[in-house]
């Protein structure tokens, strides 16, 4: 006697989810109403946007640990994330945060923990500095692309990964904001002509193995 058979369809999404903050006000990032489509993001192929639908400064607070393989900000006015963890990893390339200014040049800042599962690159294109306040932690390293300033202002920072400075500015501002005895690279020994800036009045000691390749500037 023949069996019925039963043949079962699932529908995967090979490419992770985009989702566009959408409300003109602090909020939580895990709200789903605050997103378009309606699903925050969250996972190692999601991207979320930050961009100009705010007419003021706004904070968003993370009530749980989100992971993301993008973060792209973009506007004139100032996005801060603060609470809990972003953690940065890709199914499937680089992990990225992306600081464009098509709709103008606000001064974002993260003062939530960064997980790093990969390197993460930060692709820094606006005027205004991105500053990261939360502490950084975890196996990967650090890429600063993009001709901005990067301000890490918190101590003791303790990524394993290389940190790399191939363009723009890095302004090192607290002991340990690039991890106690850290490999870093400043140049790429391309066109770009980085620089690295260290804060004279920090106090305390710290130390990181830096290599300055010819297109590289220490500050």
């Amino acid at each position: 006697m023949k069996r019925p058979f039963l043949l079962l369809l699932l529908s995967v999404n090979l490419f992770g989810a985009t989702a566009t903050w959408n409300v003109d006000s602090n909020g939580s990032w895990e709200v789903n109403g605050n997103w378009t489509p309606m699903t925050f993001p969250n996972g190692n192929s999601d991207t979320a946007i930050l961009s100009n639908v705010i007419t003021g400064n706004r904070t968003i607070t993370l009530g749980i640990p989100i992971t993301l393989e993008a973060l792209n900000i973009d506007d004139n006015n100032s996005y801060r994330l603060q609470s809990n963890q972003l953690i940065f990893e890709s199914s499937s390339g680089t992990p990225m945060i992306t600081i464009t200014n098509v709709n103008g040049n606000g001064a974002h800042r993260i003062s939530s923990a960064i997980q790093l599962n990969e390197t993460l690159e930060i692709s820094q294109g606006a005027v205004s500095t991105l500053l990261i306040d939360g502490l950084i932690s975890g196996p990967g390293g650090l890429t600063k692309t993009g001709s901005g300033i990067l301000r890490v202002n918190v101590q003791n920072n303790t990524y394993t990964g290389v940190t790399r400075i191939n363009e723009g500015t890095y302004n090192y501002t607290q002991r340990g904001a690039i991890p106690n005895g850290g490999v870093t690279i400043l140049g790429d020994g391309g066109g770009a002509s980085p620089n690295l800036i260290i804060n004279r009045s920090m106090s305390g000691a710290s130390g990181i193995n830096l290599t300055i390749n010819s297109n590289g500037t220490l500050i």
